[in-house]
């Protein structure tokens, strides 16, 4: 029943998503709608008036289906193992790669003073990849409450809290960056040279202070990832299997 209870949760989050998703026919791209304009889905009829392509309740119901599905097969690992489902462990180091190539590459670029071609070429690659990964780290926020983590059985209670609490200011900080990244920026947004998104902010008082939070986030960031790496690795090497739960 708790199981059940809990998809029908999941399914009314993927119907309202749809909804939030279409606005009764306008579907959204995926990034925040101050940088992009709403595109339509709308063709004329015989008589003049305006109707919609795909209604917002039919892609409500199918985004409710598809999530409903997809967060059932997912759970299905951590049924039967003391192991993250696999879709998380993919998600887990695929932004553990995107965090940790974005905190040196971009630090580097702020302190370590390289050439233009060599800042412009950085700016480029970590713009374009936050740009992609941005709805995707939404996703995976959204998907990792659908279930229970491996329980940490080997670990105390204080230890466990203070795991749970970093990995919550992970979240945060990581979110943090991404927004304040975006808004930070004094020029229109290029991605990969396939998609150009106007610039979100125009006022330099206002970019200056994004750009001063993008600053610190990443930061904090950063000392909060060497936290985990540090837990986790000091955890593995007295025998308890951490980094196992984790792993495929």
């Amino acid at each position: 029943m708790r199981r059940a209870g809990r998809f029908i949760q999941i399914a009314f989050l993927g119907r309202r998503l749809g909804i939030v998703l279409t606005r009764g026919g306008d579907v959204l791209p995926p990034f925040p709608p101050f940088l992009v304009q709403q595109s339509r889905s709308r063709q004329h009829n015989a008589s003049g008036e305006i109707t919609d392509l795909l209604p917002a309740h039919a892609i409500a119901a199918i985004t409710a289906l598809f999530m409903t599905a997809i967060i059932f097969w997912m759970n299905q690992s951590i049924m039967r193992t003391q192991k993250f489902p696999p879709l998380a462990v993919v998600l887990h180091w695929l932004f553990a790669v995107l965090i940790l190539w974005g905190i040196f590459s971009g630090f580097y670029a702020a302190l370590g003073k390289p050439s233009q071609a060599v800042f412009n070429w950085i700016s480029f690659i970590n713009v374009s990849a936050t740009a992609l990964f941005t709805p995707l780290f939404f996703f995976r926020v959204i998907y990792r409450m659908t279930f229970r983590a491996p329980p940490l059985t080997q670990l105390s209670t204080p230890n466990i809290v203070l795991a749970k609490s970093v990995q919550v200011l992970i979240y945060s900080m990581a979110l943090l960056s991404f927004v304040s990244g975006w808004l930070m920026m004094s020029r229109p947004v290029n991605i990969f040279n396939l998609i150009h998104i106007p610039q979100p902010l125009h006022d330099p008082r206002a970019l200056a202070m994004w750009a001063s939070i993008h600053f610190y986030s990443n930061v904090l960031l950063a000392g909060f990832v060497f936290l985990h790496v540090a837990g986790v690795l000091k955890h593995q090497l007295v025998g308890k299997r951490i980094l196992q739960r984790m792993a495929f």
